[in-house]
């Protein structure tokens, strides 16, 4: 078993493959929660009450003001091309076309709470088409 790292592993026995990654971090439920890219994981840092608000809040927007037609999914893992996966704080899924898979594609929008210096910002990912191509960006949560 490959021990989680945040940096290069020395050889290509320490990758894990996408089968392990599965088996462990999605049905496993092991933690902590850990991207895949390429066979490396990267934990996902565990965040702040400050942080644990600012998801909770983007939650409770997309709820209130779009849910009729999005539902919001907090530390979903999302599948991005074979051999990377992400898990953003909150993803947005289109009620209108649900995925009954517990490894979702990427979904409509995602967000991730990042710290930088004194301030709280959302990063934003977006489904731009079918072929898992995203494009990152950010904006200030207030």
């Amino acid at each position: 078993m490959a021990a989680i790292t945040s940096t290069m592993p020395e050889t290509e026995d320490a990758l894990v493959s996408v089968e392990e990654y599965i088996d462990r971090f999605v049905d496993g439920g092991e933690k902590p929660t850990c991207e895949y890219v390429d066979g490396e994981l990267f934990p996902k840092s565990m965040g702040t009450k400050k942080h644990s608000k600012t998801q909770q809040n983007i939650q409770y927007y997309i709820r209130q003001k779009y849910g009729q037609a999005f539902d919001p999914l907090p530390e979903l893992t999302t599948r991005l091309r074979k051999k990377k996966f992400y898990v953003p704080d909150v993803a947005i899924e289109d009620r209108a076309h649900p995925s009954r898979a517990a490894i979702q594609a990427p979904k409509t929008l995602s967000f991730s709470v990042l710290r930088s210096c004194h301030r709280l910002t959302a990063s934003v990912r977006y489904s731009v088409s079918a072929k898992s191509i995203t494009s990152g960006g950010s904006a200030t949560a207030g």
